[in-house]
């Protein structure tokens, strides 16, 4: 993932919007409060978000609004750089 920024929090929840390389679609994510830090996902990392899909919300960045897919997570698996391996992280 390129970006990831805090966009709202509701409920103990917190909703990021993820951008991504060229190859794949930007969305909005729902994590528990806290969970980025706590399991220490980061920008920079390669991971696939395992979830569900909640809807559909504006997102306004700058001059621009899009409409973007959100998805509550269940699990993140990241692939950490250098010598490549699987961190399974999962949303309780």
């Amino acid at each position: 993932m390129s970006t990831i920024a805090p966009i709202a929090r509701d409920a103990g929840r917190t909703q990021y919007v993820v951008t991504g390389t060229t190859e794949g679609q930007d969305f909005v994510v729902s994590v528990p409060s806290g969970y980025l830090k706590e399991n220490e996902i980061e920008v920079g990392n390669r991971a696939e978000w395992q979830g569900r899909l909640q809807g559909f919300k504006i997102v306004n960045r700058g001059d621009e609004s899009k409409i973007r897919p959100v998805l509550v997570v269940d699990r993140i698996e990241c692939i950490r750089s250098g010598p490549h391996h699987s961190i399974p992280k999962t949303v309780h």
